[in-house]
């Protein structure tokens, strides 16, 4: 996220709560806290410093919101690692299977010569593409 983008969120927030509480210093500290979120989730966390807080909120108040949206982009992760996993194990049926795993064990056990290995990085090249 840019200064920019975090500084359109920042806005509102100091907007609502007053620029006094948010010195340029305090503004640093915030965006170091926060660049590397997404601007979608800086502004969901805005959004709830907005409708939830009585005061200004302070940056361990800031902290505690970004580690929820932490969590939640891990818990998106990781379900799209999950269902992209499971999408890898259907599409290998079991004669599939047998081509990419046994070829490993061939590998691992060193009974595939490297010219065959390179054909079956080949066609790991290929099936990848489709």
């Amino acid at each position: 996220m840019t200064w920019g983008e975090f500084s359109k969120q920042m806005d509102k927030v100091s907007a609502q709560f007053g620029a006094q509480h948010y010195s340029p210093e305090r503004l640093k500290l915030i965006y170091r806290e926060v660049a590397w979120l997404s601007v979608e989730g800086w502004q969901r966390v805005c959004e709830y410093l907005i409708g939830e807080s009585r005061f200004a909120p302070t940056l361990s108040e800031i902290r505690e919101q970004i580690i929820k949206e932490r969590e939640k982009v891990h818990e998106a992760e990781k379900r799209e690692h999950r269902r992209d996993a499971n999408e890898f194990w259907e599409a290998v049926s079991g004669e599939d299977s047998e081509f990419f795993f046994g070829n490993i064990k061939k590998r691992i056990q060193g009974t595939m010569s490297d010219s065959d290995f390179d054909l079956y990085m080949r066609a790991l090249q290929n099936f990848r593409r489709r």
